[in-house]
């Protein structure tokens, strides 16, 4: 399940993605779950205990590795003192032994670099989608995978009710729970509530200021962009519309634009003629929403020269767009901006904006100049 989940999620081949997700799907279906829950249960551990350390043996001498705050591996001695590797084999040491817990601890470093890489897009799209947890699940995932507890250090939650946010938290390292007074809070008495990660969208400026504080006083540096998010929102004309222009005109390397919003979840759109695409898209199946980026034809197999301009960007409902060789994939209904989640939206124009930032020439008469067999 872990295979099919990173081949859902990182595989470079589009079809194979989409048959790894189907087939995640599946199985999560088959036990009872949603993807995401099921996604929660496979996150390994590596080896570590809930402290977050691994004990490594060389016969006659013990070293322990240790998770840190920022999600790195850091070795220290049997006296505690941290050393910045595994010595060589002494002549008292097992030396086979010690040759394989060397080996073992290379790859355990590379295996947590996955692992961290991969939670990290987890809990972006959780930041996008406002996916919330029962605080049983919450306590499972976050509390007693040692990997996960890392991550809930550094962030700022909230309980919500009825899907509304009614007080945010940060949890601590001995497991209590402060409020942005510094007051202490208990899951106990919030048992019928559900637990999410908090978007800047939902906090006032002085509470994000007064967080921020909070954590630089613990010297805690965020796992993940949370608090220091830059925000987008809807303006009046975008209110009253379904298209959503404001990217439109940027030209930039199409290779650029496509790898970056492939690392954040985006896929190529159909390949049409010439073996041509003509868009780019995300779905986001908890809440039903796809979004689409219309943009100048680029080929399938990218060229570094061959530069893109952005169009139309459009949400739809998901999973009603039929994608494949030669489909015309444009989406029939387009959800009117108004109707699309502050946050997805906010989320969706954070994504174009990182991909396309490089940019240095935007045209302001796109829709006028552009060549219409482009898009």
């Amino acid at each position: 399940l872990m295979q099919v989940d990173s081949m859902a999620n990182k595989f470079k081949n589009k079809q194979v993605r989409k048959a790894a997700t189907e087939s995640f799907a599946l199985a999560a279906g088959a036990m009872g779950l949603t993807a995401d829950q099921l996604a929660d249960r496979i996150i390994p551990d590596l080896g570590f205990d809930q402290r977050g350390e691994k004990d490594i043996d060389f016969g006659t001498r013990k070293f322990t590795a240790f998770l840190t705050p920022a999600l790195a591996v850091e070795l220290k001695d049997e006296n505690g003192k941290k050393i910045k590797s595994l010595p060589k084999p002494g002549a008292k040491d097992d030396e086979v032994k010690a040759n394989a817990v060397k080996a073992e601890f290379t790859a355990l470093k590379k295996s947590l670099k996955t692992v961290v890489t991969t939670q990290e897009g987890r809990l972006e799209h959780a930041l996008s989608s406002g996916r919330t947890w029962e605080i049983d699940a919450w306590e499972k995932l976050f509390v007693q995978n040692p990997i996960m507890h890392s991550f809930a250090m550094g962030l700022i939650w909230g309980f919500y009710k009825d899907k509304k946010l009614v007080i945010t938290f940060r949890y601590m390292n001995d497991g209590s729970l402060t409020d942005i007074d510094d007051n202490s809070l208990s899951f106990a008495d919030y048992k019928d509530h559900t637990v999410g990660l908090i978007h800047p969208l939902e906090l006032t400026d002085e509470q994000i200021e007064a967080w921020k504080e909070q954590l630089d006083d613990f010297e805690i540096v965020q796992p993940v962009l949370q608090l220091r998010r830059p925000v987008y929102l809807r303006t009046k004309e975008e209110e009253s519309t379904n298209i959503l222009k404001r990217f439109g005109g940027i030209k930039l390397p199409g290779i650029t634009l496509i790898n970056k919003l492939i690392k954040m979840g985006w896929s190529k759109g159909s390949v049409q003629d010439g073996g041509a695409f003509y868009s780019t898209y995300k779905e986001f199946p908890s809440l039903g929403i796809g979004v689409q980026l219309n943009h100048s034809y680029l080929y399938v197999v990218l060229d570094y020269e061959e530069e893109v301009m952005m169009g139309e960007v459009v949400f739809y409902d998901a999973g009603t767009v039929e994608r494949g060789s030669y489909v015309y994939d444009e989406p029939k209904d387009y959800i009117p901006l108004k109707d699309v989640p502050a946050q997805l939206f906010s989320e969706v124009c954070y994504n174009l904006d990182e991909a396309s930032k490089t940019s240095t020439y935007k045209d302001e008469h796109w829709e006028t100049n552009r060549d219409l067999s482009f898009f």
